[in-house]
């Protein structure tokens, strides 16, 4: 109603599929992967108290639940997004050190939202990576900017963490896949 479609809006719309009607099985099977996925790292956060790291878990868990990262194409795309919000978030934090100004920061993320606004809603293949790429810089933006006076440092640990836990859950749907095709090979 407030902006209403136009034909310059066509190739945007995206289709619904139906969705597939998973088996009870599926889903159970689906849900024992995400548990095997997420066990070894509540074990480690667990035995060494590692509360400091706890963005690690929860992105963790939040991919997780993402079937598409199964595929390792789509892991990859995660990756380069988050390291491309994560190095705006970077910019745009030293940027604020310099101009510690809200009407400035407000200016910033406009700016920045406008960009990958911009190539989010183009006609290249790559759009989706500004998408993550946006959310990951607002993540890491709202983060910093909301923490004490160490935040600079706690910047670069972000985007590494970020990078971790999507590089665990691309890696660890990899292994666990190869495992169950291994299987249903020798059981075939």
């Amino acid at each position: 109603m407030v902006f209403p479609l136009c034909p310059a809006d066509k190739p945007f719309e995206k289709k619904k599929e139906e969705a597939k009607k998973q088996t009870e099985k599926e889903r159970y099977n689906y849900a024992i992967s995400i548990i095997l996925i997420l066990l070894p790292v509540l074990l480690l956060f667990y035995m060494f108290k590692l509360s400091s790291s706890i963005l690690i878990l929860t992105f963790i868990a939040i991919l997780s639940i993402s079937p598409a990262l199964a595929n390792p194409k789509v892991g990859f795309v995660m990756i380069v997004a988050n390291i491309l919000g994560g190095m705006f978030g970077i910019l745009a934090y030293k940027l604020l050190v310099i101009v510690p100004n809200f009407i400035f920061m407000m200016l910033l993320v406009f700016v920045i939202g406008m960009f990958f606004g911009s190539r989010l809603f183009s006609d290249n293949k790559y759009a989706a990576i500004f998408g993550s790429g946006f959310s990951t810089f607002l993540l890491i933006l709202g983060s910093v900017t909301s923490s004490d006076a160490e935040a600079g440092s706690k910047v670069w640990s972000r985007v590494i963490q970020i990078s971790i836990a999507v590089s665990y859950v691309v890696i660890a749907f990899n292994i666990l896949n190869r495992i169950l095709e291994s299987k249903k090979k020798d059981t075939a």
